[in-house]
């Protein structure tokens, strides 16, 4: 099952990571423009006098110097970030409402497998396609650092900064991916699965987008699992903890309830 899984969904899979190859790529390219005098010029003369409103709302409380190749590289990955909640989500959701709406729901309740199996097994299947996006996208971006990064810049310490960077794409990919698979146990598969994601995704920055920009809202940023993982919070050890174990508990919670609930689901075939 875990196989033919995999195989189902590995031209999607491949695509995906793809994409996010020429991504970090084709942004990070840029750097080498970036790393002059003239920008730095720029940055300080001109940019640092924009609105903090502005600034809220790409997610920095100061314009960053993109003369540093963490603070240029930080701020491709928050958007990447984004797309990969989107597709983990998505990989999760299509878990069992695409099998419904295909009718091959009924090929895999005619396999020699209880239902907890069934789930159990597509889990895994799911994180191992997961893996494959963002291992791509690690390994792209090291590749990246070292085509790109200043002579200066040791390339040991350049990866140190950023581990943390690349273990937070497996932890947010991870959460949204148990969170999809969870829903996709719960709902009717009437529901339609990228609106579903992207509510799920950018409602929740939203909230964090405007917790950001109005003081008296601060106390809700925590509801934004990208704010939480943003990188240049990880850079600045800021992490708000809070947040980051709300998102995993509910995730988990959510699923042990859709685990236990999907045994005595009724299925349309």
């Amino acid at each position: 099952m875990i196989r033919l899984h995999i195989k189902l969904n590995l031209k999607g899979t491949i695509l995906w990571a793809l994409i996010l190859i020429l991504i970090v790529f084709g942004f990070m390219a840029f750097f080498p423009s970036m790393a002059n005098d003239s920008m730095k010029e720029l940055v300080d003369g001109k940019l640092n006098g924009l609105p903090d409103s502005i600034l809220s709302i790409v997610g920095f409380e100061t314009f960053p110097d993109f003369t540093d190749i963490n603070v240029f590289y930080g701020y491709i990955m928050q958007y990447v970030m984004m797309a990969l909640a989107v597709f983990s989500m998505s990989l999760g959701l299509n878990t069992y409402i695409k099998e419904e709406k295909e009718g091959t729901i009924e090929f895999l309740f005619a396999q020699p497998q209880s239902r907890q199996s069934l789930i159990i097994n597509k889990l895994i299947a799911n994180i191992l396609l997961l893996t494959v996006v963002i291992t791509t996208l690690v390994a792209s971006s090291v590749l990246s650092f070292i085509l790109f990064k200043p002579e200066s810049i040791n390339l040991g310490t350049l990866l140190s900064d950023n581990l943390i960077v690349f273990l937070s794409y497996y932890l947010l990919s991870f959460i949204f991916l148990l969170l999809g698979t969870s829903l996709s146990m719960l709902l009717p598969s009437s529901v339609s699965v990228i609106g579903i994601s992207m509510a799920l995704v950018f409602l929740p920055y939203l909230v964090g987008t405007m917790a950001t920009m109005i003081k008296e809202l601060k106390f809700i940023k925590g509801v934004s699992i990208l704010h939480t993982l943003m990188p240049n919070q990880l850079y600045s050890n800021t992490i708000n903890w809070m947040s980051l174990t709300l998102w995993c508990l509910v995730s988990l919670a959510l699923f042990l309830y859709a685990y236990q609930s999907f045994k005595n689901r009724d299925i349309k075939v």
